[in-house]
């Protein structure tokens, strides 16, 4: 029988011989990555550790690279499990690292960013520092894949000022100047862009780092937007030709996906829209396989069509893609659930990036009542939420928002606990919103934009097929929260009575926390002017019954809580409402 390092080094040449044109991995790899995740969970030789962890560590980007994350997973996790206690190695960093990183590409980004932590705090106690700016640079990539932009960027800065001043090219430099650039470029902040990604070349002096080929190409993939951008043709045409070398020597999905976009982007930029079009349709093809790069590329296709004046032909190609990226998001949301198994049975250790956030999961996972699969899918709920505020706290808001509202409605204390853990995943269903696929031009089109439907619809299928009560709750809750009391919303003509009692509940819920939440941060809105706000949705878009009920609960129950309802920041204070409420309470 072969050891388990010599098992790990013929999976590393069986994926390494998978093509570009390989949709899932063969059966053979998929066994062989489970067999070889079993045996690493059960491997008790201590003195091989650190050269199975070598091959792990090594195997995981290649997965990545294929677009084929969630198959690594369950190795990825065997390693963490294995080192999660070793206290003073770097390893027990790396792997909780790598941890992070698939599952920000398969859009756990709640679980991401636990993990990512866990590699901070240890980074933290052993005083390394390239530890910690390798898993803040990786924190910010998972609020970037999660939608939030100023987050993404706050960590990219932070993973820099921890090595900054040491010289000499730094790896998680690179990557975090050449995030900045990404998201400058996004931004339509050229200069600032080309700024960034000119610091990171400086770190590829040749032979000083090893980085990866893939993270290379995409480097200059950006120079090549950001050069044609300001006018840098004969400069974009050179960084072009250096993603081709990179490409021929290191074929993968991803990486056919970054070369195809990059000519794509040329192609455009020089009036050969017909050229662009049809090589961005080859990098959707290839892009299915992947969360993060679809995105990316759904972005470019619809930009694309825009761009070449086919304003009608855009809107068809969003709506279109819109749903290929919720199909996406359903899929990635049942391969979690069956993953579990592959979790550590303890998760406790984790720091969680929020401690809220932690403690509310931690708290309902003790519930007898909570679906066996409860931890998954609130980190999924999480994950989406990250959107919407820094913290993934919205969906916890407006569970516990909902369980106040059904106690004043006279349900029972167990009733209203299910309905409001159950509205903890009324968004699990949002993947991206339209705002972040095509910021430009889909406030130019509000109306026509169906993100609703599709984050209601992909909700119901990812709860679909579970006859747990409290997900039966959670499921109508996901497909009815965004309908209307006077029929206008989603699904079209449902009103009134017809819509579910606790979706209907819900709705008040989230649309508070909405309002908080849209507010600048820091800014004079408070929880008093929110509740004036949903006033003036009473009898449109919410039950007015339940508007008054709402009203009257938060403001007695916040007194009690000694919150302030007219101070400003009502989002910060909406947060110390509901924790102060959650904590007060056993149940919980």
């Amino acid at each position: 029988m072969m050891t388990l390092t010599e098992d790990l080094t013929k999976l590393d040449r069986e994926i390494a011989v998978e093509t570009v044109d390989d949709v899932s991995p063969p059966a053979s790899v998929r066994d062989a990555v489970l067999a070889a995740a079993t045996r690493l969970r059960e491997h008790r030789e201590a003195d091989d550790l650190n050269a199975i962890g070598a091959l792990v560590l090594g195997l995981c980007p290649k997965f990545f690279a294929q677009g084929k994350s969630i198959e690594a997973l369950p190795l990825a996790l065997a390693l963490h499990e294995r080192t999660k206690t070793m206290e003073e190695s770097a390893l027990a960093a790396r792997a909780a690292g790598a941890c992070g990183i698939l599952f920000a590409d398969t859009g756990d980004f709640s679980s991401s960013l636990d993990y990512q932590s866990f590699a901070l705090k240890l980074g933290e106690r052993i005083g390394d520092k390239f530890s910690m700016a390798r898993a803040w640079n990786n924190i910010g990539q998972a609020f970037f894949a999660s939608g939030n932009t100023r987050q993404a960027m706050s960590s990219y800065h932070r993973s820099i000022d921890h090595i900054d001043h040491m010289p000499g090219p730094q790896y998680a430099r690179f990557l975090s100047h050449t995030n900045l650039a990404i998201e400058h470029q996004k931004l339509r902040e050229a200069g600032l862009g080309l700024h960034h990604a000119h610091l990171a070349l400086e770190e590829l002096k040749p032979g000083a780092i090893a980085v990866e080929p893939l993270s290379k190409a995409v480097l200059f993939r950006v120079l090549v937007r950001l050069c044609l951008e300001t006018g840098r043709e004969a400069d974009a045409k050179a960084h072009l030709r250096a993603i081709a070398d990179i490409a021929e020597q290191h074929p993968s999905i991803r990486m056919q996906i970054v070369l195809e976009t990059s000519i794509a982007a040329f192609e455009l930029a020089t009036g050969n829209s017909d050229i662009a079009l049809t090589r961005l349709e080859k990098a959707l093809s290839a892009s299915r396989v992947a969360q993060m790069p679809l995105k990316d590329t759904l972005a470019n296709v619809a930009r694309a069509e825009a761009q070449a004046g086919a304003a009608g032909r855009a809107m068809i190609r969003l709506r279109e893609l819109s749903e290929l990226a919720h199909s996406r998001s359903v899929t990635n949301a049942k391969n979690h659930r069956q993953l579990r198994l592959w979790r550590p049975t303890d998760e406790t250790h984790l720091p969680s990036f929020d401690g809220f956030v932690a403690a509310q999961l931690h708290c309902q996972l003790k519930s007898p009542s909570a679906p066996e699969d409860w931890n998954v899918l609130s980190r999924l709920a999480i994950g989406t939420s990250l959107q919407i505020d820094g913290n993934g706290a919205h969906g916890l808001r407006v569970a516990a928002l909902t369980e106040m509202l059904a106690q004043a409605l006279g349900f029972t204390l167990i009733d209203a606990i299910e309905m409001g853990c159950a509205a903890q995943l009324h968004d699990i269903g949002t993947a991206y919103d339209h705002q972040n696929l095509l910021p430009a031009h889909a406030a130019a089109h509000t109306s026509e934009m169906p993100s609703t439907r599709d984050h209601c619809e992909s909700g119901w299928q990812v709860l679909a097929d579970d006859m747990h009560p409290r997900l039966l709750l959670a499921r109508e809750i996901a497909r009815y929260h965004h309908s209307h009391w006077d029929g206008s919303g989603y699904p079209s003509g449902v009103a009134s009575q017809a819509i579910p009692i606790h979706a209907r509940i819900c709705a008040v819920a989230d649309a508070f926390d909405a309002l908080l939440c849209e507010a600048k941060p820091g800014s004079a809105y408070s929880m008093l002017e929110a509740l004036d706000d949903l006033r003036g949705m009473s009898g449109s878009r919410l039950e007015p019954r339940l508007v008054d009920s709402f009203i009257t609960a938060l403001q007695n129950e916040a007194h009690l809580e000694g919150i302030d309802v007219a101070a400003t920041n009502g989002l910060a204070n909406l947060q110390q409402f509901v924790e102060s409420f959650s904590h007060s309470r056993t149940y919980l």
